[in-house]
């Protein structure tokens, strides 16, 4: 009798922790929720980034907006052009640790003003003054469940890279093409299992927020969290053509 009631009082306290662990993860915020609020805090209109809205505001006012808010306030401004005409350029607010970008394209936007897409790249410059220790932190937490966690699953999905055999370059995006948002998280070697696949503890490399009447999503079907292995197999059996 004494070992049952011992063994009810730990199934209990395991069941607590259990409980109580989730109850606090519950609690935390979600630290991708900050990247769409506007300086005050509050959500801002979607698709949107920093508050800062591609269809409804100008190279100029997305500057303005993305300077104002507390967690981008003291990044370096940079305009760089990507075309020898000018008819392609990003502004960039800088930082050591990040880069946020106002991208424009004058062949598909038709003027220097009209947004293409904003762009948040975890790669920052080193000469460029510190980051904000709020959003480093923030996005230092940030992974590709907590996107999943706010959003839902992706519409589609896809795999990027540069070169023949440099899977340590290639990169999944996660598409949210009614929402004209992308995530990248870059693939990375299981060193157990030998493969290479993406997980939901997998760091954000990049966030894409785009027109309304830009296409970006990739083709691929989101079949969870697996090996590129058991994706590949899935698309083969699926019959996929992209």
């Amino acid at each position: 009798m004494r070992l049952l009631r011992l063994s009810l009082s730990l199934v209990g306290s395991f069941a607590l922790l259990i409980t109580s662990t989730r109850l606090l993860g519950s609690l935390q915020p979600n630290p991708v929720a900050a990247l769409f609020t506007n300086s005050d805090g509050s959500p801002c209109k979607m698709p949107c980034l920093f508050g800062a809205n591609p269809d409804e505001m100008t190279v100029d006012q997305a500057l303005d907006v993305l300077r104002a808010h507390p967690l981008l306030r003291n990044m370096r401004v940079r305009r760089l052009t990507l075309a020898a005409d000018d008819t392609e350029f990003v502004v960039e607010l800088q930082s050591k640790a990040l880069v946020v970008a106002i991208e424009n394209n004058v062949p598909y936007t038709g003027n220097q003003q009209t947004i293409h897409a904003l762009v948040l790249r975890a790669a920052g410059h080193p000469s460029a003054p510190a980051a904000n220790p709020e959003l480093r932190h923030m996005l230092g937490a940030a992974v590709t469940g907590d996107v999943l966690s706010l959003l839902g699953s992706p519409e589609s999905m896809g795999f990027y890279g540069r070169g023949k055999d440099t899977l340590a370059k290639v990169y999944m995006h996660l598409d949210y093409a009614s929402q004209h948002m992308s995530f990248a998280t870059a693939i990375r070697n299981d060193p157990n299992a030998q493969r290479y696949g993406y997980t939901p503890d997998d760091a954000l490399f990049s966030i894409v927020v785009y027109r309304q009447d830009v296409s970006l999503g990739a083709c691929r079907h989101w079949f969870g969290f697996i090996s590129l292995e058991n994706f590949y197999e899935r698309v083969a059996r699926s019959g996929q053509r992209c």
